[in-house]
């Protein structure tokens, strides 16, 4: 069901990157059978992504067609799993999220529309709206104000803060295309642009929300 741009499980530890992926042509030389955290950051998709201060959980390449990719943003974990073949074809692009030391463990199924700004700045990532909307699914949970195991929560709960989620959602969402680009040496960015124009009728909506 999900396409192109999907979610994947979550049950990995911060800082291990799997060893038995295949990099693209020029990144492979960056990889050794040590500790590889700091060796991938030499390639030019994982220097992108050091500058920006993201730091990799797991990535696998083994399909040469897709990236699974698991990486954290400031307290904020998200995986996805990127289809290169798909990329002209979205509408939607699905994350999984979940926020290290909250209060409660609670893992969401996001999706939003599939669409990047023109012109992004990638400074200041601050993730202010996915704070306010955990800390709310939070005292939600905490109250039983609905009951959220493996459910779809009412848009209403969030839908005051749908906005601010979807422009950080366009930059997140940007800067893994630049960094697709940069490791496949695709024209990612030219291909996402030509989604189906459907896209902008698509509204941001949690599709799951597990509380472990």
């Amino acid at each position: 069901m999900l396409q192109g741009i999907t979610n994947i499980s979550t049950n990995t530890e911060h800082g291990e990157v799997k060893k038995d992926y295949k990099l693209y042509g020029k990144h492979r030389s960056y990889m050794s059978s040590e500790e590889s955290n700091d060796l991938i950051q030499v390639s030019p998709a994982f220097k992108f992504l050091a500058r920006l201060n993201w730091k990799i959980e797991t990535i696998d390449t083994s399909d040469k067609e897709k990236i699974r990719l698991s990486f954290s943003i400031l307290d904020y974990i998200f995986k996805i799993t990127i289809d290169l073949r798909l990329l002209s074809h979205l509408n939607k692009v699905y994350f999984e999220v979940k926020r290290r030391n909250g209060k409660k463990a609670i893992n969401l199924v996001i999706s939003a529309p599939s669409s990047i700004p023109e012109h992004e700045n990638m400074e200041n990532i601050l993730l202010e709206s996915f704070d306010v909307l955990f800390t709310r699914l939070e005292y939600f949970v905490i109250t039983n104000e609905f009951q959220a195991n493996g459910k779809r929560v009412t848009y209403g709960y969030y839908e005051d803060l749908v906005p601010g989620l979807k422009k950080e959602f366009q930059k997140i969402l940007f800067a893994l295309l630049v960094f697709a680009e940069k490791l496949t040496s695709q024209k990612v960015l030219e291909r996402f642009k030509q989604t189906n124009p459907n896209s902008i009728f698509e509204t941001l909506r949690l599709e799951n929300v597990e509380v472990c």
